[in-house]
């Protein structure tokens, strides 16, 4: 796996992919192509409102309002006709090594820019094998990630949320629940997090 540094929110967990998985398959390029777009032209309000693009509330983003183009091309240090071709789907690779940037940029996980879940703060849930859990229908379980904490305690997140995701999958899908509780809990989630950190 790679691994990225925290300034990209990145966590070893979140740059783990479904096996079978190809920066180079088509369908995932597709994907990645209307995720990209849709991500852009939705910013401004994702980031005034503090919703996803399926227009879920959620709290604490940090999703940028960064919605041409052009602004995408300079934030990434790329051209503006890059920033096209992987919209359009033209090129024949997922650029991987922009992924944590353009993840940290619009507040949104991995799993879900290559396609993988249904909303931008979510992420696929893996056993300690990596294999990816499936609800009893064969769907992929989708957690909520850490992404929507505030930014004081991503290096904390990233301690726990790495050292749980595959050393006791039983406790990491407890503390990604406790994500999807209401803001009046987060104390909770909070004080959870410390309490693991400091038994490392």
């Amino acid at each position: 796996m790679d691994k990225y540094d925290s300034d990209t929110y990145s966590i070893n967990w979140l740059m783990t992919w479904p096996k079978g998985f190809s920066k180079h398959d088509p369908e995932r390029i597709k994907l990645f192509a209307e995720r990209l777009c849709a991500l852009r032209e939705n910013a401004s309000q994702r980031a005034k409102e503090g919703t996803d693009i399926n227009g879920s509330k959620y709290c604490g983003s940090t999703c940028s309002d960064i919605k041409t183009q052009a602004q995408l091309a300079k934030k990434l240090g790329v051209s503006v006709q890059w920033v096209s071709n992987y919209e359009k789907g033209r090129k024949k690779s997922i650029p991987m090594e922009k992924l944590p940037d353009i993840c940290s940029i619009y507040d949104a996980t991995p799993h879900y820019v290559l396609g993988y879940t249904s909303s931008p703060d979510l992420v696929l849930s893996f056993d300690k094998d990596g294999n990816v859990e499936c609800d009893d229908d064969g769907k992929y379980i989708e957690l909520k990630s850490p992404f929507t904490i505030p930014e004081k305690q991503h290096f904390i997140a990233e301690k726990i949320f790495n050292s749980l995701s595959f050393t006791n999958p039983k406790r990491f899908k407890m503390l990604c629940n406790l994500l999807t509780s209401p803001e009046k809990h987060q104390k909770i989630y909070f004080s959870v997090l410390e309490a693991l950190y400091d038994s490392l």
